[in-house]
């Protein structure tokens, strides 16, 4: 063995150690996609809307043309922060091997395989809240007028008075709790009509132990938001209750430490006051609590408390840890796939692949006896080396795909996946098929045996090339302008 040859062999014998350890063991190793793991998938959309708004506050001359080029930018812009963000919120939520991507300019896809009811809605809420975080002040006429509201009779829908008390509880027969969702909440700050406040609810609980909503009118400006939180964890107070740590940069520890100092008792801007003001720590349109400042906090650090359970502080602090989106997300599409589909799906495509296998190496056994017999060992190397393949052409097709990047594992095995792989074995003996019958043409001139094997070799190889780099280029458009099972299609091809 001469050392051309020798070096051919040890990186045959490289690959093939390489593409076994890839999916060795191969419950671990591969992972499959929703079509056959069974799970969810959510398309999101930035509200254009909302980004909209954003861009006339930074440039309110802008109009025409210019808006929307301004207004396509800042959608990218927000889809690639919303894509950072959710992917964290995603794995705060402890989903295993989820495929979160961008598609189009204002548009994210996430999957989550083989999550059930539960962990899906948990999911849902998480992607679609916005996490705004924001410190602002209960208005000065906030106890007049909930008086008033209460004097009269008022309540917003969806909740109802208590005879003789000063809050209110749900009333589920006006409107279900699934109908409390963002556009609710929005729509709710505008009850009461007071100029320069919003009306907002602090869930809280009764002596009894029941659900109870504290209504408050809340100050439009904004002390301070998330942008200067620093850190956020779940704590236990002395008696055991869940709450949210918060903990400020160095601007946001500045920040809040000048307000609680102007707004203490007697501080700057409460001269006439024994009685500090009350500071609303609201998320997401949410008041969660409105603390009376005591003194000034130099610290860094606060707190937000509450009738909270141990899940729901676990949430918010994945929030805020996450920080918050851009701008908000709406779902336009969500797909869920049972479990047992994906199971008979897997068996489906084996069988697939199997049968083409065998009608493959059955045929060319037949029609070219020896010949045919070194295709199918070939075949057999082919199927081997085809992990290290998919391997590489992940990372080779993701340089052309925008934003993603190479990908450096094995890409997601899909239904359309499954179907590239039986089209591959019936076009990797193609090759063979080609030579073979050229060495048949070239032994029919009365070439000997040898000299009809190098000139079949080098008079295919053009055809073989041409048809090879074809399918290379199909791949690569699949793959750019795809996505999802698309891609996994492009990737086995």
């Amino acid at each position: 063995m001469n050392n051309n040859n020798m070096w051919k062999w040890l990186l045959l014998g490289s690959l093939t150690i390489w593409s076994l350890a890839l999916v060795t063991p191969f419950d671990q190793k591969v992972k499959l996609g929703l079509d056959l793991k069974g799970g969810t998938s959510f398309t999101v959309e930035v509200d254009k809307n909302e980004v909209r708004k954003n861009v006339l506050e930074k440039d309110s001359s802008l109009e025409g043309s210019a808006l929307e080029d301004a207004v396509v930018r800042e959608s990218k812009e927000s889809r690639n922060v919303a894509l950072e963000v959710i992917r964290s919120r995603v794995d705060g939520l402890g989903i295993a091997e989820p495929e979160i991507y961008p598609l189009l300019d204002d548009r994210i896809v996430i999957r989550l395989p083989g999550v059930d009811a539960n962990k899906r809605a948990e999911a849902k809420n998480s992607i679609q809240s916005v996490a705004f975080l924001e410190f602002r002040l209960v208005h000065t006429d906030s106890d007049e007028w909930v008086k008033e509201l209460f004097s009269v009779g008022l309540a917003p829908r969806g909740f109802k008075r208590v005879p003789n008390q000063e809050y209110y509880v749900r009333d589920t027969s006006a409107l279900a709790d699934k109908a409390l969702d963002r556009l609710y909440w929005d729509e709710l700050k505008r009850f009461g009509g007071k100029r320069g406040a919003d009306f907002m609810l602090e869930k809280d609980r009764a002596p009894d132990g029941s659900t109870i909503y504290r209504p408050a009118y809340i100050d439009v400006r904004k002390q301070l938001t998330g942008s200067a939180l620093k850190d956020a964890r779940a704590e236990y107070d002395q008696i055991n209750r869940p709450y949210v740590a918060l903990t400020f940069n160095k601007e946001g520890s500045e920040r809040f430490a000048k307000v609680t100092a102007a707004y203490a008792p007697r501080g700057e801007n409460n001269l006439n006051s024994d009685q500090g003001r009350r500071l609303a720590i609201i998320l997401d349109n949410r008041l969660k609590m409105a603390p009376t400042i005591q003194d000034a906090i130099y610290s860094g650090n606060a707190s937000i408390t509450g009738s909270f359970t141990v899940d729901e502080v676990q949430t918010m602090v994945n929030w805020l840890r996450a920080g918050a989106l851009p701008a908000p997300v709406t779902i336009v599409e969500e797909r869920t796939v049972d479990p047992s589909l994906g199971k008979d799906a897997i068996e489906s495509g084996l069988q697939a692949c199997v049968l083409g296998g065998i009608a493959v190496v059955v045929f060319m056994g037949a029609y070219y006896l020896i010949a045919g017999a070194i295709a199918d060992l070939s075949l057999a190397f082919l199927l081997i080396l085809l992990p290290f393949g998919m391997w590489f052409a992940s990372g080779f097709l993701g340089l052309f795909s925008p934003g993603s990047g190479a990908s450096v594992g094995l890409p997601v095995l899909t239904l359309p996946g499954i179907a590239g792989i039986v089209l591959t074995l019936g076009m990797a003996v193609d090759a063979n098929v080609l030579i073979y019958e050229r060495i048949r043409e070239e032994q029919a001139l009365g070439k000997g045996v040898m000299a009809s094997i190098s000139a079949g070799y080098a008079k295919a190889f053009s055809t073989i090339f041409d048809s090879n780099t074809t399918t290379l280029l199909t791949a690569v458009i699949m793959f750019w302008q795809g996505s999802g099972p698309i891609r996994g299609f492009a990737i086995t091809l």
